[in-house]
């Protein structure tokens, strides 16, 4: 393949892009060829890759976490992150402290326990999702 050079200079013809012998004609050919070979391989594999990609997606999908921060089940339940920390005080709720992020770590609450709470009556709008 040519290199591009630049803007062409006054007075300067640009070089003739055909090639100008047989040989250089036969070795473009076979660069063309390679690459044509390279984007025949890498299409032949887009099936599997795609096959990859569905089923990566389906396993995220079904995937769920076990454990919520207090700010997500604030936003599933609809209420403010200080009264489902209130409610955790209250024992209304359990939660796990783990040491992760702030001074006195985070507070992680079981799945479990949202539905719970849910059942309960203390879910305001609960998205679908979150049920299912």
């Amino acid at each position: 393949m040519r290199e591009f050079t630049g803007p062409p200079q006054p007075g300067h013809r640009p070089p003739d892009p055909r090639p100008t012998s047989l040989d250089e004609v036969l070795r473009e050919l076979r660069v063309i060829k390679g690459e044509v070979a390279d984007v025949k391989q890498a299409v032949m594999c887009l099936p599997t890759v795609e096959s990859g990609v569905r089923d990566l997606k389906d396993r995220f999908n079904r995937r769920t976490k076990t454990h919520l921060t207090v700010e997500e089940v604030a936003e599933i339940t609809g209420r403010a992150p200080y009264t489902v920390r209130r409610w955790i005080k209250e024992k209304r709720i359990r939660a796990q402290r783990i040491k992760d992020g702030g001074p006195k770590g985070r507070l992680l609450i079981l799945r479990e326990e949202i539905e719970r709470l849910i059942a309960d009556g203390l879910g305001a709008e609960v998205p679908d999702a979150v049920l299912a």
